[in-house]
């Protein structure tokens, strides 16, 4: 009777530092959703606008490397105050090609395949936070080890995996475009493979899916045992 008050108690405040965190982690989610669309709606209303104007035109988001290697800093920016020149290296810019020329056929394409799947992640991107919070609600109660909890949290791990292959292909894209259309003095153009959170973060996911698998069929196997 003692042992099984311990094992309540212990249990009680297991659940309650799970309720805290699921607590504080669904206010971060929140938190970066709503940062992400406050950030994006500028972009998206600048290109509904040119869209409206219908003038031909390229956006593109692009990285951008020194010819001379990093830190040569190979612009020149005046301060206003007119007390020094500044020194300046971009490492990334945004690029509005007005009239390109045609591109080939490769590389419109690579565009479409980005922009289907651009299509793929939109409803990926609504049925997330839809995931994460039944994962959350689960943890909360106490129920991670259940089967549908463990494969609605592989299915995170899958969309997060998506998102960062998507961004690579997108950003393929972009500098295939940029490198055909323009020509800069100072900078090549180059692909940014440095974004592995997302990918990281999906793959401790999927682990995490896997652990409580396995918990979950020992669990089982114990209880055909007793």
């Amino acid at each position: 009777m003692f042992n099984c008050c311990i094992r309540s108690n212990v249990i009680g405040k297991m659940n309650k530092k799970i309720r805290t965190y699921c607590f504080i982690l669904a206010i971060i989610y929140v938190f970066v959703v709503m940062y992400t669309i406050f950030t994006q709606i500028a972009s998206f209303k600048a290109g509904f606008r040119e869209g409206v104007r219908g003038v031909p035109r390229e956006i593109l988001h692009v990285n951008l490397m020194p010819k001379n290697g990093t830190y040569s800093f190979p612009d020149k920016a005046s301060d206003i105050s007119g007390r020094q020149d500044v020194l300046i290296e971009m490492n990334n810019a945004k690029l509005m090609v007005l009239n390109p020329v045609e591109l080939p056929k490769s590389i419109v394409i690579g565009y479409y395949v980005v922009l289907c799947s651009a299509f793929i992640l939109l409803g990926c991107t609504i049925w997330l936070p839809f995931l994460f919070f039944r994962v959350i609600r689960a943890a909360s109660k106490g129920n991670l080890i259940d089967l549908k909890v463990i494969k609605r949290i592989r299915k995170i791990g899958i969309i997060l995996i998506l998102f960062y292959i998507a961004d690579i292909l997108a950003n393929t894209i972009d500098t295939l475009k940029a490198e055909y259309l323009v020509h800069f003095e100072n900078y090549n153009f180059f692909i940014d493979f440095s974004g592995f959170g997302t990918l990281i973060l999906g793959i401790v996911t999927l682990l995490l899916a896997e652990i409580l698998h396995m918990t979950l069929k020992m669990k089982e196997e114990q209880d055909l045992t007793i």
